[in-house]
This record gives structure tokens, C-alpha cells and sequence, in this order.
């Protein structure tokens, strides 16, 4: 696991899995997830400290990979750039339910 990780994070695995795999299928598999578990409170922060350290990491997976990307730079700057709206969303999203937790926790849940 940690040289499957190494490998990753270093970009040698070219720039279809970080982005799709890891990326886009991980980002949706955590949404999905945390969207289940809005309900319970202590159990949602966890999940959502795990997905925002994953989150990280694979943002430098791709980033990684972007950078080491030997074809079109057009494919390596919007690598770049989804990254960049990745980290952007992480307290954007964590800000959004906080404020959704705190409004049904006082009025109830739907």
C-alpha cells in the first residue's frame, strides 16, 4: 500500500488513473457516502476528515501527474485546474454543511 501510494502521489502512474480513477470516482464515491450520513453528526465529521485527507492527496496525485504528462499541455492544464477547484471545494463544502447540520439539527430533520 505505501509504494502503491509513493507511486501515485509521484505522477508514475500517468495521468488517466489519478484523475478518473482516484479523482472523479473517489470524489463521487465520497459525496455519495457523505450524503447518507448527514443525520448523524459525529459519524459525518469523521467521514468528512477521511474524504477531505483524501481529497488532498489525490489533488497531488494529479497534480503530480499533470506535471509529468508527456502529451498535450491542454489535457495537463485542465488536470491542473480541476485540482485547483478541488482544493477550492473542500472548505466551500465543509462550510455548506456545517450550516446544513446546524439549520435541520435545530428545526429537524426532513
Amino acid at each position: 500500500m505505501r509504494r502503491y501510494l509513493k507511486t501515485l502521489l509521484s505522477g508514475k502512474f500517468g495521468l488517466a488513473r489519478p484523475y478518473w480513477i482516484h479523482g472523479v470516482l473517489g470524489w463521487l464515491a465520497g459525496f455519495m457516502i457523505m450524503s447518507q450520513l448527514w443525520s448523524v453528526g459525529p459519524m459525518f465529521w469523521a467521514i468528512a476528515a477521511i474524504w477531505g485527507v483524501y481529497a488532498l492527496l489525490m489533488v497531488s496525485a494529479v497534480w503530480g501527474a499533470a506535471h509529468r504528462f508527456p502529451g498535450c499541455k491542454g489535457w495537463s492544464a485542465l488536470a491542473k485546474f480541476s485540482a485547483c477547484l478541488a482544493v477550492a471545494m473542500v472548505p466551500v463544502l465543509t462550510f455548506l454543511s456545517s450550516v446544513y447540520i446546524q439549520y435541520y439539527s435545530r428545526f429537524g430533520w426532513p
